[in-house]
């Protein structure tokens, strides 16, 4: 028996956000259609629509340097 791999989606926070938005506008009927229309994990889509955090925000709290040193190192 065959193993089956699937490809991994690439999708970044932005196409999250602009998924977000266009459900929150009523672009879209359903959390499943906008996740396809942006190529975004519906599971994904789901969770962030029912409050769920992004995996930077979640653990930024164990991050070394926070949010706003790194942007002000970046720089």
């Amino acid at each position: 028996m065959a193993i089956q791999t699937t490809e991994k989606q690439v999708y970044s926070e932005v196409d999250i956000q602009k998924a977000i938005s266009a459900i929150e506008n009523n672009e879209y009927r359903s959390i499943r259609k906008a996740a396809l229309a942006f190529n975004v994990p519906n599971a994904t889509l789901q969770g962030r629509m029912s409050g769920r955090k992004s995996r930077a925000t979640a653990y930024e709290t164990q991050q070394v340097l926070s949010a706003a040193e790194e942007k002000t190192l970046s720089r």
